[in-house]
């Protein structure tokens, strides 16, 4: 599945309407191994980052949750002032997912989502 979406993304990153080099220094692009489904956007305090990681990573060890299948859906962006006379860029690419196939995200166990 990553290595659709990697594909898709380079596909997204070739026809972008910007100049190749304008948008190699106007765009980070995510390598395919950093893609990843975000469940919850939560602020986590610098100092306590590594108890929450933890705290995770133990609750999704004593999870059984089965193989399940995620299916795409709408493709998007959050945008930054580019300056420059460029008007807007990307600042972060996002893929939708659609809401079919989602409930094993939606009922994961306390401590995970």
């Amino acid at each position: 599945a990553k290595g659709r979406v990697a594909s898709m993304v380079d596909s997204l990153r070739r026809s972008f309407p910007l100049e190749g080099k304008v948008v190699e220094r106007a765009v980070r692009w995510v390598e395919a191994e950093a893609l990843h489904v975000t469940i919850a956007s939560v602020e986590v305090p610098a100092d306590a980052l590594y108890d929450v990681e933890d705290a995770v990573h133990a609750a999704v060890q004593n999870t059984l949750l089965k193989p399940f299948t995620l299916r795409t859906a709408q493709l998007g962006c959050f945008w930054r002032s580019a300056g420059s006379g460029w008007g807007r860029i990307p600042r972060v690419v996002w893929l939708g997912l659609e809401e079919a196939g989602l409930s094993p995200l939606l009922h994961l166990p306390p401590g995970v989502g």
